[in-house]
């Protein structure tokens, strides 16, 4: 995530972030690094007025790509963990899960965050993540 005066750089997993964010932090005066793939919810309290921008690639192309990746890593990221229930779940099932993730129909902690945490989450970002490290832990 990038943050500058007139708005917010997602930096979105498989897109093309990297070369953004360097872009953004040479050349746009102000520009400052806030993390790296962190989601919205984590926006600083002086940027939410911000419009937020962020690049997506061809959406089967990212899936393919993001879950090969992550199903070869010795350690996957913890979105892939809840995801695919720990490496149990197949492409589809993985794909499933990650496609209702605004249905509030996943399974296990992922479930559970969507279910109980969300509105936790718009109130208090920090206590929505720390509770979501948890579960994971």
């Amino acid at each position: 995530m990038i943050a500058t005066d007139k708005f917010v750089f997602l930096h979105l997993h498989k897109s093309g972030g990297s070369f953004v964010n360097e872009f953004l932090l040479r050349f746009v005066p102000g520009a400052r690094a806030i993390g790296y793939h962190l989601p919205r919810l984590l926006i600083p309290r002086e940027s939410l007025q911000l419009p937020v921008l962020g690049f997506v690639r061809n959406p089967w192309s990212y899936y393919v790509s993001w879950y090969t990746f992550q199903s070869q890593r010795p350690r996957p990221n913890a979105l892939y963990r809840i995801l695919s229930d720990h490496g149990r779940l197949d492409f589809g099932g993985t794909l499933r899960n990650m496609l209702d993730l605004g249905a509030g129909t996943g399974t296990g902690v992922f479930g559970a965050f969507l279910d109980g945490r969300f509105a936790m989450a718009q109130a208090d970002p920090a206590e929505a993540a720390a509770w979501y490290l948890r579960a994971l832990a």
